[in-house]
């Protein structure tokens, strides 16, 4: 995969573990600067009927925490493509 200059990953990243910090250091590899969006409650609730167990704002807290993230912001959009089109 050729290296991009503004990447995106998105997740939930609730009750946070070690195949979460993978996705992030790989989405990483290929990409300058690597924006992390993290899926609101209201769109867990209405795309995959979950209500997380860690509030948004420190799952927000801990992905900004980790090495390698440029930004990390609060996704709310159904649509991953809808947000990259807007940040």
């Amino acid at each position: 995969m050729p290296r991009v200059e503004v990447g995106y990953a998105r997740g939930a990243f609730d009750l946070f573990h070690v195949g979460h910090l993978n996705i992030i250091r790989q989405a990483r590899e290929y990409c300058d600067r690597l924006i992390v969006g993290v899926v609101s409650d209201d769109v867990l609730a209405r795309t995959k009927r979950l209500t997380p167990v860690v509030p948004l704002h420190e799952r927000l807290e801990i992905v900004r925490a980790i090495s390698g993230v440029d930004e990390a912001i609060v996704d709310e959009a159904d649509d991953v493509l809808d947000t990259w089109r807007t940040t």
